[in-house]
């Protein structure tokens, strides 16, 4: 039987790593090595972690200096002996047959790449949805339809999917670096997808996303990670930009979907520099600005405004409507939209306001 290398990276998820462990070990498929990267955890994460490690000897731990998420995966990819890889947050879970059911499609099909469906933890919905069961295989007849999701970031995470390792080519894949700290895991798939040469999408819902998380890289607002985010999520769709030229799939309304994401996802980070104290109107001003003038947002403006989307920066609108509506609506108000006031004006577009509050 083909050996599946399941990697956890862990940093300070003291709280969640058992269950995440508990569900691995418990697998139905059992040939599985399960590789943790405890990355430079501050918590009590290496003490839960060494009560599994006499228990279940298919574990390898590894430990090294916080260094990223990126690198901790990098370094599980190159301890891993496995066929396949599967990545696992240490927060999250998965179903016990999750394995089983992966490998029976490969076996039948020899799928490269297989992605499944995800429930978010807490589910805050009400009721059960009945999801209809469907595959949907992509190989070269139909790749195109494919990259054209893709580029939409329909799976722009690296977890909830299994790989063969073939496709990872650690020397070339540009995106396994210490500098790319927010959506690093979307590069990785054009990098990776490029190279399939048959991908297999399947709607069971095998993956638990926990959201709860307050240490996750996505619930951070600090100064410094706001700025990294914003600047490698525009670095990161000036690739996709690039990745649709040589997928050959870049018309008028991929640049547009591309762009639109593009612009959203760093507004996004732009607005949380709203929430982080002690910073000076005009420091906050600086950085939104130096954002705004980046090359390849400009670049996505262009795009939208060229497309007659919009006849104003709809970034812009964006970000007001964000300050306003899900900032201050109760707290600071009257204050936080002074403040927006003066943003705006600096940027030439205070007669948009008015529609927008």
């Amino acid at each position: 039987m083909k050996v599946v290398s399941i990697i956890i990276p862990v940093y300070n998820t003291e709280k969640y790593i058992s269950k995440c462990i508990d569900s691995v070990i418990n697998q139905t498929y059992k040939e599985i090595e399960i590789v943790i990267i405890n990355d430079g955890s501050t918590d009590k994460s290496f003490e839960v972690i060494s009560s599994y490690l006499e228990i279940d000897k298919r574990i390898k731990y590894i430990e090294q200096d916080n260094k990223g998420v990126n690198i901790a995966r990098k370094v599980g990819i190159q301890e891993s002996s496995g066929e396949y890889i599967f990545f696992l947050d240490s927060d999250d879970w998965i179903e016990k047959n999750t394995l089983e059911i992966l490998m029976k499609i490969i076996n039948d099909n020899n799928s490269q790449i297989i992605r499944f469906g995800y429930n978010i933890e807490p589910d805050l919905s009400k009721g059960n949805k009945t999801i209809e069961k469907k595959e949907y295989i992509y190989d070269d007849n139909n790749l195109k339809e494919f990259y054209k999701q893709l580029a939409e970031a329909k799976y722009n995470s690296l977890w909830g999917q299994i790989i063969d390792k073939k496709l990872i080519d650690l020397k070339n894949f540009k995106s396994l670096n210490d500098s790319i700290c927010f959506a690093e895991d979307l590069w990785f798939n054009m990098e990776l997808y490029t190279k399939a040469k048959k991908i297999t999408i399947i709607s069971d819902k095998l993956y638990h996303y926990n959201r709860a998380n307050e240490n996750s890289t996505t619930m951070r607002i600090d100064l410094k990670t706001v700025i990294r985010n914003a600047e490698s999520a525009i670095l990161i769709y000036d690739k996709l930009f690039d990745f649709i030229e040589k997928w050959n799939i870049n018309t008028k309304k991929i640049e547009r979907e591309v762009a639109l994401i593009e612009t959203n996802v760093a507004s996004d980070e732009i607005r949380k520099i709203f929430y982080i104290k002690n910073l000076k109107k005009n420091q906050r001003l600086s950085i939104i600005k130096k954002i705004f003038e980046n090359e390849t947002f400009e670049r996505a403006r262009k795009v939208l405004i060229n497309d007659k989307l919009e006849e104003i920066n709809i970034i812009k609108r964006f970000l007001i409507k964000s300050i306003i509506e899900r900032q201050y609506k109760k707290t600071n108000k009257f204050k936080h939209i002074e403040m927006c006031y003066k943003f705006i004006k600096k940027f030439n577009v205070k007669k948009h306001i008015k529609e927008e509050i």
